[in-house]
Formats: structure tokens, sequence, C-alpha cells
């Protein structure tokens, strides 16, 4: 479904992609995990377009996404949905306009059908019809999350990309949306790919897991072999070792 081949990315000095190489299955819900500044996000953006990488390829059923422009990438990204890490929501918009963005942009729905659909997509990830009037800034971050992903799946997309799913939330709401990013997957038949560096998420959400090490892909395996990987960095990583071939800064002894 996804093929990355030799990504490369570098701002300025800081090369943070030195050749990523990933393969996706069609309906594998991947879960790339790595720690603050492994590039995690980074390889999302240059999936999305966001950003351009230096080298590479990103092929998506065998079309090359990097260098798209202007119509040909707006046709690819309809295929694609995205929750963002902060959920991104636009504050101007009631909710029902958040959730429907895509297809009222694309003109595949009047604005009638959209807010019907709406409603079914609020309540797909447990919402209720009754904030679909409403601004996003006037609700909880947890609804924010839902509503993120109700967007994400609204245009049914062929891949869906979540950006540190659980971060800002607390352990319940973030086992809920662990859980509605898995059905989801499920109920579309999408591919999906999370990146995050919660372990207890990456373990719910994933099929595979792929670790993200000084911008190179460290370890690929099934969700089940992540807790007992052998591979020292893995281990030390998901595990929270101090010590092990991640060199781990030391506090300053007055705040040891």
């Amino acid at each position: 479904m996804l093929s990355i081949q030799g990504l490369t990315k570098s701002f300025g000095g800081n090369q943070v992609l030195r050749g990523v190489d990933l393969e996706v299955e069609r309906g594998d819900s991947l879960v790339i995990l790595g720690g603050s500044g492994s590039g995690k996000s980074v390889t999302l953006k240059c999936i999305m377009g966001f950003i351009h990488p230096d080298a590479g390829t990103i092929s998506l059923e065998g079309e090359n996404l990097v260098g798209l422009e202007g119509r040909a990438r707006a046709d690819m990204n309809r295929r694609v949905g995205m929750l963002f890490q902060h959920a991104a929501l636009l504050d101007s918009l009631p909710v029902w306009e958040n959730v429907m963005f895509a297809p009222l942009r694309f003109g595949r729905v009047s604005r009638r059908q959209a807010r019907k659909a709406a409603v079914g997509w609020l309540e797909r990830v447990g919402l209720d019809e009754a904030i679909a009037n409403i601004l996003p800034g006037e609700l909880a971050t947890g609804a924010q999350k839902r509503i993120g992903l109700a967007r994400a799946i609204a245009a049914e997309p062929d891949l869906l990309l979540f950006d540190e799913p659980t971060t800002g939330l607390d352990a319940l709401v973030g086992r809920q949306i662990d859980g509605l990013i898995r059905s989801t997957i499920g109920d579309l038949g999408a591919t999906g790919i999370t990146i995050t560096h919660d372990i207890a998420s990456a373990r719910r959400i994933g099929d595979h897991v792929a670790m993200l090490y000084q911008g190179k892909i460290a370890w690929n395996g099934p969700v089940a072999d992540l807790l007992n990987s052998g591979d020292p960095l893995v281990d030390q990583f998901v595990h929270g070792r101090l010590t092990g071939p991640i060199a781990v800064p030391s506090l300053p002894q007055a705040l040891a």
C-alpha cells in the first residue's frame, strides 16, 4: 500500500532523516515509535507533502508522492485522512463543518447533506448530535480529538495517519482514542500509520511496529514481539532503561 525508500531530510546542518525504508501492507496498522527528535513527525509530514524530502521515494500503490503539486497532490490527498497531534480544528467553524471539511471543499456534498452526514460520523466516534452546531473551542481536549478523528475518516480514505493521538489526554481517554483508531481502521478497511512514543498505546493500536533511531528504522516487527524484541535499542526504549545503546542526557546534580 505504502512504500518509503531511502527517505532523507535535513534542516540546515541537522540531518533528521538518514535513509528511512518502510513497507506498509494494505489494511495493516503500523506504529512508528521513537524518542523526541527521532524524525517521526518529519516522516509523516513528508508523506502528506507538507515537507519535501531531500531524497528518496514515497509511493502509494505504486504512485510516487514526492514532488506532486497542484491538482495531482490534491487528488492524492483525497485518499488520505490525518488526525493531527492537537486536533487542528478550525475554531471559526462549528463542529459539523469541521467534520465535513474535506467533502465540502471537494464539492462532494451539499451543505444539507454534509450536516446530516456529520452527525453519523460524530456518533461513530462516540459524540452526540447536540455538539454539532457549537464551536470546537467550547469542548474538552478529548472531545476535540474525537472530532479530529471524525474529520479524518469522513472522506473514507484509503490511508489514515495519526500524529501522537494520545498526547495531552489522561489514561482513560487515551485508551478510548486508541480503541477508536483500531476499530476505525478495521471498519473502513484502511491502512493506518500512527506515530507515538507511548508504548501502551502502540501495543493497542498496531499490528506492526517500526522504531526510528538517529534518522533510520532501527527495528521493524510484529507488535507481539515489541516487549521481547531481542534488540538492545528497542528493549531499552520500551522498558525505559537509563543504561544501554541510547545515550540518556544526565541531569545537573542539583536536579538529579
